[in-house]
């Protein structure tokens, strides 16, 4: 019986297949698609989950060096493979977007080329799904957004939740603020497949192999060897693009609109399929089977939790995890997986399984994980590590030598959580009972 995170080949409704041929993924020159799979490559370098930690990022290119003072390509013929989750959690995730897909130009030129992997991020942020956009990752699609379209949203939201909560209207008001911060409506429109942003990331490989060496951004599952990885490859992007077609065919039937969050899509679509007359050029026998599908479609493999950009098997699974990874790394023709997803101990980059996985998820993105950018350099049978912060070059740490890193490193005093406990302002507090000295569990104000 099949997983529930296998690979379907699924039948595309034929008003949708034009939209999908559209939006293929790159091709050559000569109109054939680029494969996923590279050789002979002398130097390949990759960089785990940036999160917005723009100048992270750039300071580790440079390091290498990969780029110049200016950001521009340095590196030859070199391969540099992002790992997925470029976006959410820090604020300059717009920056690393313009700063990637411009190196992916500039180094195809010079003979190298730039690899992003889709991580489970790039996929919450395509479909709505925005729990981790930070104010500030917002603010920067504000030149994006459209004045007149936020102020029919917020119209809408207002009416909504004062029938349905009984808010007063500055409640209202108050809360559509707090849910669509300044560039919400920006951000929504860069996501979608009419714009660069949205159109690349979608486009994204799920895996690339160079040499010996397969890049995932979660893992690999026996699933993913069952076909060729340029299937694999195709396959998963047309989920995506699948159920993002369907997402902007509802909107343009106005069963949606396209800022609706993941969560309250299937509710909204459920409630204006039966209030509301077709829009052209839908019937509505299309249109209540494009929801039927869209429905089926919010479970297929990119947004499985136990699918290739969510699973966390390869990073700490035990049990038969090594004799599956053995035979699936087999059976793609490799000898180990480079992953990102899952944060390593001690922030270092980790070794699992005698080499067969290497963890690169070190936490570069400080505010939020107090970690440190990473760079894995294989060079033919050569491994290393660069930690671009401190200039220490090293091979990939034992399971054992990072868990006993973070053991120390928890036993230090946490000067910023310190501050944090100094400096923040108590918003709630609990009484736990009597006997303690009348003790109260405070509850400090987020740090946004």
């Amino acid at each position: 019986m099949p997983t529930s995170f296998e690979v379907r080949t699924r039948a595309i409704p034929a008003f949708l297949l034009a939209g999908l041929l559209l939006l293929s993924p790159a091709v050559g020159a000569g109109g054939e698609r680029e494969s996923a799979r590279y050789s002979d490559v002398s130097r390949v370098y990759a960089i785990g989950d940036v999160h917005g930690a723009f100048a992270e990022l750039m300071k580790a290119l440079k390091a290498i060096p990969l780029v110049d003072e200016q950001g521009h390509w340095s590196g030859g013929d070199a391969y540099l493979v992002m790992l997925g989750d470029l976006v959410d959690r820090g604020d300059d995730s717009r920056k690393v977007l313009d700063l990637l897909m411009r190196l992916q130009t500039e180094a195809r030129k010079a003979g190298g080329r730039v690899h992003v992997v889709m991580g489970n991020h790039e996929v919450m942020n395509l479909v709505g799904d925005l729990r981790y956009v930070s104010t500030g990752e917002f603010a920067s699609y504000q030149d994006m957004e459209n004045a007149e379209e936020r102020k029919r949203a917020a119209k809408a939201f207002r009416r909504v939740h004062r029938d349905e909560r009984r808010l007063s209207r500055r409640a209202a008001k108050k809360l559509f603020e707090a849910k669509h911060p300044p560039g919400f409506f920006g951000h929504r429109r860069a996501m979608s497949l009419q714009a660069p942003y949205g159109k690349w990331l979608a486009e994204l490989p799920l895996m690339i192999i160079i040499d010996r060496t397969v890049f995932a951004h979660a893992g690999v599952l026996p699933i993913m060897a069952e076909a060729s990885i340029d299937d694999v490859n195709e396959r998963f992007r047309n989920e995506v693009l699948e159920y993002l077609r369907l997402r902007e065919n509802l909107i343009e039937a106005r069963l949606l609109e396209h800022w609706t969050s993941k969560g309250d899509s299937h509710r909204l679509v459920r409630a204006r399929l039966l209030e509301q007359r077709p829009q052209k050029p839908f019937s509505k026998k299309q249109l209540t089977r494009m929801a039927h599908r869209f429905f089926e479609m919010s479970t297929a493999m990119p947004f499985d939790g136990e699918g290739p950009v969510w699973y966390r098997g390869n990073a700490k699974n035990i049990g038969r995890e090594r004799e599956v990874l053995s035979t699936t790394l087999r059976r793609l023709g490799v000898d180990r997986v480079v992953v990102g997803h899952t944060p390593t101990p001690g922030h270092v980059v980790v070794e699992r399984f005698s080499g067969m996985v290497l963890m690169m998820d070190t936490g570069m993105l400080r505010d939020v994980y107090d970690g440190q950018s990473s760079v894995l350099e294989i060079k033919g049978d050569e491994i290393n590590v660069i930690y671009p912060e401190t200039g220490v070059r090293a091979k990939p740490s034992s399971e054992a030598e990072a868990r006993a890193r973070s053991d120390r490193a928890s036993q230090r005093p946490d000067e910023a959580l310190e501050n944090r406990l100094r400096t923040a302002s108590v918003i709630l507090s609990e009484d736990v009972g009597r006997n303690v000295s009348k003790a109260e569990k405070p509850l400090f104000a987020r740090r946004e």
